[in-house]
């Protein structure tokens, strides 16, 4: 389903994706099979770099960059655990750390539009996003478990998130020319 699922992402962008297997020692003599599919998606004048790694951390990262000499506000995003929201439902299920009211405001809308907090309101999905700006460019990741059901409805969701925070940091931080 995974593959799938990056073959449709590849043939909508117009770009390729790559599977990587690995094998490594593990204990007594047994060996722990890695698979890693990754991705590049060109966006504006950046590009999503996606990976979903199985088989030992069971992790999905997605990662951009943009070059500004405008500073942008650090981003921290992550979430409650599914188990205390289950515990606590009134509570809001992200756990933020920016001073900019508008990126907040803006990470929470597209967090909602893409249906990424439909996602973590119903499975155990628990990304944590971040933003940090040095030297004239602005990292923004994302890292998540993959150990939840239907993890492949979270690449597209994931994807588009990306391009709208990506819209909102070239449109409010980027000089026009440069993009």
């Amino acid at each position: 389903m995974i593959e799938h699922e990056f073959k449709k992402l590849a043939s909508t962008y117009d770009c390729n994706f790559h599977i990587s297997e690995e094998k490594v020692s593990g204990e007594a003599g047994s060996y722990l099979k890695i698979v890693i599919y990754s991705i590049k998606i060109p966006y504006l004048k950046s590009i999503i770099n996606i990976s979903y790694e199985f088989g030992n951390h069971n992790m999905a990262k997605f990662e951009t960059t943009l070059t500004t000499e405008k500073p942008i506000p650090k981003i921290e995003l992550t979430t409650r655990s599914h188990f205390s929201r289950l515990l606590r439902s009134k509570e809001n299920m992200w756990i933020t750390q920016c001073k900019n009211k508008a990126i907040e405001k803006t990470l929470f809308n597209n967090l909602k539009t893409t249906g990424l907090t439909k996602l973590a309101q119903q499975e155990a999905f628990e990304p944590i996003i971040k933003g940090d700006y040095k030297n004239d460019i602005y990292n923004f990741n994302t890292s998540f478990y993959l150990g939840f059901n239907k993890k492949e409805n979270s690449m597209e969701p994931a994807v588009e998130f990306y391009k709208k925070m990506l819209d909102y940091l070239y449109t409010n931080y980027v000089p026009h020319n440069l993009y």
